[in-house]
């Protein structure tokens, strides 16, 4: 296999990018960016123009894991402005962002900096299966919100009917299986007006995908609230180690610890 078939160049006739060119770019955790690349055997002259930018590279997946996610996608994004030829940064940035839920960051760099860019076999591989699940969310995302905006619009019909028509259209796009299933989880979830269904619905959602905005505090706290106290602290210790700095995972905590100190 000579190289020209061993590298595929993500450009214009990249068709299966159709992600929205300027679709919202994450809420708090807006970033930064990282330099350039440490491939093992290069030399230091190949590495980012400092040691500092080296380091947010190297350490910024351990952060995401020890409840830095926000900052150390923040800092990678930076990075990636300072020196946004650099593929190693570009590839990180949209593969933690990716792992840790912020679709809309991967979503951003994709079209603003990985376009154009070389990739090998493995590379373009990944690049494609990420873009595939980016389709899928933003899919879901526009259907939501024509389907809010159509319920909006019928001013004269009361608030239980309009929640019943939502309820019905979502159990639709569930059959579409192109449709985001734990996006439309999620909503059920939270417009659920039944305690199983609203339960039921986490559950799912969890299993699809544990990082989908803030359902693992949502299920951490359901679980508690249910008397399932060693569930629970696992889920909210795990949103914790993702964002320490989470405010409603911190509240699940401590309500939670007040629990356990009341049933000694």
């Amino acid at each position: 296999m000579d190289d020209q078939s061993r590298r595929h160049s993500l450009g214009p006739g990249f068709e299966t990018m159709d992600l929205k060119q300027n679709k919202r770019i994450p809420l708090p955790i807006f970033l930064f960016l990282l330099a350039s690349l440490l491939l093992a055997g290069i030399s230091m002259g190949m590495f980012p123009e400092t040691f500092s930018d080296y380091k947010i590279f190297r350490e910024a997946e351990k952060r995401t894991r020890t409840g830095e996610t926000s900052a150390a996608l923040q800092d990678l994004y930076e990075v990636l402005q300072e020196h946004p030829d650099s593929l190693p940064v570009t590839l990180k940035l949209i593969e933690l962002s990716m792992d840790t839920g912020c679709y809309d960051l991967a979503a951003h760099v994709f079209n603003e900096y990985l376009i154009g860019k070389s990739l090998s076999d493995g590379q373009y591989a990944r690049m494609m299966r990420y873009s595939r699940r980016l389709e899928s969310y933003y899919r879901t995302c526009d259907a939501l919100e024509e389907l809010a905006a159509e319920l909006e619009a019928e001013a004269d019909e009361s608030e239980e009917k309009k929640l019943g028509r939502l309820r019905d259209e979502l159990e639709k796009l569930h059959e579409d299986e192109k449709q985001d299933q734990a996006l439309l989880y999620y909503y059920e979830g939270i417009t659920a007006s039944d305690p199983e269904e609203y339960y039921g619905c986490l559950q799912k959602t969890y299993a699809e995908d544990p990082e989908l905005f803030n359902v693992r505090v949502l299920l951490g706290n359901e679980e508690r609230n249910r008397g399932n106290l060693t569930k629970a602290r696992e889920l909210l210790e795990a949103a914790l180690a993702k964002e320490g700095r989470d405010e409603e995972a911190l509240e699940g905590l401590a309500a939670l610890e007040a629990l356990e100190e009341d049933t000694q």
